[in-house]
């Protein structure tokens, strides 16, 4: 009887161990979990308030600066033209710099390319772009002709298998439910904006899209990455 009575208790004793140890694993899931979604979420937040903050210093340096959007300048520090071999080097922007959004005598904003390409797993500073070579849907001047057509925006490409969720919290934020779950859409990719539109018109991306200044999908022509798009100045 002692025997049976000791089995018992050590059934029930191993029985509490497992379910002790199990409860910290799910518990611990949990947090893991609740942690990668806070995550992300600040990541979406940060991702859309520095675009907030650039096409702020654009409003800046063409109310404050006088420029006009062909004068300018995305090229960031040391601001001549050198950084990737002038990817956005502006012949037009003033040499004392006042158009220049990155510039503190400019638009005063951060240029954080590098930092965004650690927090999104970029293989290159090039996918972090600003270009001013297409009419985005709906935005702007859409459905005009010729360069009054373009928009200036940024375009982040990133892998999308380390930003499929953060590209679905992209969207939440912005409330563009018709874009959740993520869609694969087209969508071309100019150079990075100079001063100059092209005067081939580009009026593309989707209707799901239209009229929106800032949304993330995934590309058609390569389903391997998601966009960010968020736009600067529309025509």
């Amino acid at each position: 009887m002692k025997n049976e009575s000791g089995n018992v208790l050590f059934l029930i004793l191993i029985g509490v161990v497992l379910y002790a140890a199990l409860s910290f694993m799910m518990t611990r899931s949990d947090t893991n979990n609740n942690l990668d979604a806070q995550k992300i979420n600040a990541t979406a937040n940060q991702l859309i308030q520095y675009g907030a903050d650039v096409r702020q210093g654009v409003a800046r340096v063409r109310g404050q600066n006088g420029c006009a959007i062909e004068q300018i300048s995305f090229d960031p520090a040391p601001y001549d033209g050198s950084y990737q071999s002038g990817y956005y080097n502006n012949p037009n922007s003033p040499s004392e710099k006042s158009c220049h959004v990155f510039h503190p005598d400019g638009g005063n904003v951060e240029y954080k390319a590098a930092e965004w390409q650690d927090k999104l797993s970029l293989t290159s500073e090039t996918m972090f772009r600003i270009t001013g070579e297409a009419g985005l849907h709906g935005v702007g001047t859409f459905n005009c002709s010729g360069a009054s057509c373009k928009d200036i925006y940024i375009n982040v490409i990133a892998p999308k298998s380390s930003t499929d969720d953060l590209c679905v919290q992209y969207n939440r934020i912005l409330k563009n439910d018709a874009l959740i779950p993520t869609l694969t859409r087209g969508g071309g990719l100019g150079g990075g904006y100079k001063g100059s539109f092209g005067t081939t018109t580009q009026n593309f991306f989707f209707s799901e899209a239209s009229g929106l200044k800032a949304y993330c999908f995934n590309y058609t022509a390569d389903t391997t990455l998601n966009k960010f798009i968020y736009v600067l100045v529309e025509r």
